[in-house]
């Protein structure tokens, strides 16, 4: 199953172009179908090579949160103990990469038979992502995104420059029609429920992983009555992503970064040192910043990209969604100090293929981001801050650069960010939910899951501490959990795969 993960940032400023990298739509092979709101069959767009019925459809949505039409799979359970009630995936972003492209299609075969479900297992293209249709892309911060990893300018600059392509682009987007009020997580929600409906399941399972997660929470927040739970990896409550959570984010990843290596000799150095090398190698590329040519993924020419220290910065946070990167991280931060690169040139590479990433729409990402996520003062942000004071240097601007201001007032309108329904603490105890946290996570932490739990009793979490981002998918184990807890939600479970509540 791949995530996408560096899309999942709740991040503004610093990372911009790590977060939003924003390119120009194809048009997709699936048409706009004109009929009503609901479900239609299709053939479907792949070849099935694999001894499972996969059924292919299209959903068309109406309504005050405007027409779309979404591209969805059925992957029908052939196991003589099927249960009656499907598993719906819920994607990371959002603006994430399709989760119904052909060639994701056998990572999802794949996914299955690890995970042994036992029941159907949906999965379907959000609104302004993959197959889905209308689209609407800008090929210009695309441009700028490989043009600013190139080049050496100030913080200060890349954002304001950053800022200015952004509110170009929202600006002819509104020319063309593009009504960033249709993409919301209410507005996916909703999607969610016509899905389950039209498709006639009595009852149902979430699994949204990082932002899916989210996406979880606001159908959760409308009470089906078909929802029988929900599983909750990398937990993104309702409440969460406010730019003004940036830097207490950025440090306690890196907190999480020294603790981690301080007990694992893997990394080969200990807290208090790994930090003051971190440091003298941020100072030093301040001064004297890297160039390296990394290859791209995605079949195009190679990048070049230059690592000074707000570039380290980010790679540094990328780096910190996986385990293994983790110690790679600390490998490279000691092959600086001796003169050696080999190993940030890996990093570097990783970064920018993740960055740069065709299949990820930030016109979605920011769009739904600011639909979801209220602005906050300059004074609150200001004392987020100075909370940090190490970091001040890296996360004063963000506010000023805040992109949501700045898209809605590219399209000449007066469009503000509603509030989400049922964002608040008194949210219902039913469905029963399953929440999974790596403790290494730097952009999902622990600590949120936690506040969420505590406003559900009828919800079980456990925390991995050697995990960082997107639990089920690090761990072949926790897919005999998942399992386990879709059979009997809300029961403990004998399985804790090296889970423990936090």
């Amino acid at each position: 199953m791949k995530v996408k993960l560096i899309a999942a940032c709740l991040l503004a400023g610093l990372l911009l172009v790590l977060l939003s990298t924003i390119t120009e739509r194809r048009p997709s092979p699936v048409a706009l179908v004109d009929i009503d709101a609901g479900v239609r069959w299709v053939d479907c767009w792949f070849d099935n090579t694999w001894d499972l019925n996969i059924r292919c459809g299209q959903l068309t949505t109406t309504g005050e949160d405007g027409r779309f039409t979404l591209a969805f799979l059925v992957f029908e359970s052939a196991s003589a103990e099927r249960r009656p009630d499907p598993l719906v995936y819920l994607a990371g972003g959002p603006g994430a990469a399709s989760q119904v492209a052909a060639d994701q299609v056998e990572n999802w075969v794949y996914w299955l038979e690890r995970a042994d479900l036992s029941r159907d297992f949906i999965v379907f293209d959000q609104r302004g992502t993959g197959r889905s249709q209308p689209q609407w892309g800008c090929r210009q911060y695309d441009r700028f995104a490989r043009r600013v990893l190139a080049s050496a300018i100030d913080l200060e600059e890349e954002l304001r420059r950053g800022a200015e392509v952004l509110r170009g682009c929202w600006a002819r987007l509104a020319r063309q029609g593009f009504k960033p009020d249709y993409f919301s997580t209410r507005a996916s929600a909703g999607d969610v429920l016509l899905l389950m409906e039209q498709l006639g399941y009595q009852r149902w399972n979430l699994f949204g992983v990082s932002y899916g997660s989210r996406l979880a929470l606001a159908v959760a927040a409308r009470r089906p009555a078909g929802l029988r739970s929900a599983v909750l990896d990398s937990v993104y409550p309702l409440d969460k992503g406010l730019v003004s959570e940036w830097p207490w984010l950025l440090a306690h990843a890196l907190q999480r970064f020294w603790h981690y290596c301080g007990v694992e000799a893997a990394c080969g150095v200990g807290a208090a040192d790994l930090e003051a090398l971190f440091w003298r190698q941020m100072r030093q590329l301040a001064r004297n910043p890297r160039t390296f040519t990394v290859s791209s993924w995605h079949g195009r020419a190679p990048y070049k990209v230059v690592v000074n220290d707000q570039r380290l910065l980010s790679i540094a946070f990328s780096a910190l969604y996986d385990v293994y990167t983790i110690e790679k991280l600390a490998g490279a931060l000691q092959g600086l100090e001796r003169g050696e690169t080999q190993l940030l040139a890996s990093l570097t590479e990783t970064f920018t293929n993740y960055a740069l990433e065709p299949g990820f729409n930030s016109v979605t990402y920011f769009a739904v981001e600011c639909a979801d996520n209220p602005p906050v003062s300059e004074a609150s942000y200001q004392a987020a801050v100075q909370a940090f004071p190490d970091l001040a240097a890296y996360t004063e601007s963000a506010w000023r650069y805040d992109v949501c201001p700045e898209l809605a007032a590219g399209t000449g309108t007066s469009w503000r960010p509603p509030q989400l329904a049922g964002a608040g603490g008194g949210l219902a105890a039913h469905p029963p939910m399953l929440l999974l946290s790596g403790g290494l996570d730097p952009v999902t932490p622990p600590e949120w899951a936690v506040e969420l739990a505590a406003r559900r009793p009828n919800s079980q979490h456990l925390v991995f501490e050697q995990i960082g981002h997107a639990v089920v998918s690090s761990s072949d184990c926790v897919h005999q959990l998942l399992r386990a807890y879709l059979d009997a939600p809300g029961q403990p479970l004998s399985l804790d795969c090296g889970g423990s509540p936090p």
